[in-house]
């Protein structure tokens, strides 16, 4: 049997982890796995609020468990989360840089990255807190 090495990566559609076996010949294989958490910015790039909508993030790639979602100045809406995370897998953090997000939808288990707001926002979701927290609101209101 072949010597297997392990290197986690991100593609556009996701996240992967990378094998390659190396023996008599080489093999790639995709398979499903962890990576590293990165950062999602919302950019309101779809016709849609949706969280589960692709061009509504500036890389092009929806947030999974770990990730921290960043809502920038500029791209303000009434948003839904119809993305499920949960306490084995919850969101990384949430940064509100900007003003005018309404976050309604599915619960946010949040983990230790917690909430940074910068402006007059309101989370109208349920927040499951799975980590010790720190929040961070600065002249700002959120409700």
């Amino acid at each position: 049997m072949g010597t297997i090495l392990h290197f986690p990566r991100r593609s556009l559609r996701g996240r992967v982890s990378v094998c390659l076996t190396l023996a008599g010949s080489a093999a790639l294989v995709l398979l499903p796995g962890s990576a590293h958490a990165a950062t999602q910015t919302w950019t309101h790039g779809a016709a849609d609020v949706l969280w589960s909508s692709v061009p509504n993030w500036q890389s092009g790639v929806v947030p999974v468990a770990g990730d921290t979602v960043t809502l920038p100045s500029g791209a303000a809406a009434i948003m839904t989360n119809d993305l499920v995370f949960s306490a084995g897998s919850p969101l990384g953090g949430l940064h509100v840089t900007g003003s005018g997000y309404v976050l309604e939808g599915n619960d946010i288990h949040l983990g230790a990255g917690g909430i940074i707001s910068g402006g007059t926002n309101s989370i109208d979701a349920a927040l499951r807190l799975t980590a010790s927290q720190s929040w961070s609101e600065a002249n700002t209101n959120l409700t």
